[in-house]
């Protein structure tokens, strides 16, 4: 199936479980927000649009909160990491709520390079 003629009811879908892999990887030691960035980046093409938008924050999330939970590690024996470590899973799931509701409607992500929700 070539992508750039896709049905938008399937990215939706893929949308979908793409935001739900990356919102469980809070609860599974961050590997669900890995898989969540493989689909993004198996599925991106720059001809889609609006769908486009919503892969490349997943792939951004996972590679930003990669960074996050490195630096919180880091930082912990000062005592600042342990606030950025908490934070981090606020950070995700709040991305991934966003997502998943402008994706509803067919929408893109807005502010996709954003560092913060």
């Amino acid at each position: 199936m070539e992508q750039a003629n896709r049905d938008p009811a399937l990215d939706k879908r893929f949308i979908v479980l793409g935001y739900v892999l990356m919102a469980s990887g809070v609860f599974t030691m961050w590997l669900g927000s890995l898989a969540g960035a493989v689909v993004g980046y198996l599925l991106i093409t720059p001809d889609r649009g609006w769908a486009d938008s919503h892969y490349r924050v997943m792939i951004r999330t996972f590679w930003i909160g990669a960074l996050y939970l490195f630096l919180g590690s880091l930082f912990w024996p000062l005592g600042v990491g342990a606030v950025v470590l908490f934070l981090i899973p606020v950070w995700v799931i709040a991305r991934a709520i966003r997502g998943y509701l402008r994706s509803k409607d067919g929408d893109p992500y807005p502010e996709q390079k954003t560092w913060l929700v």
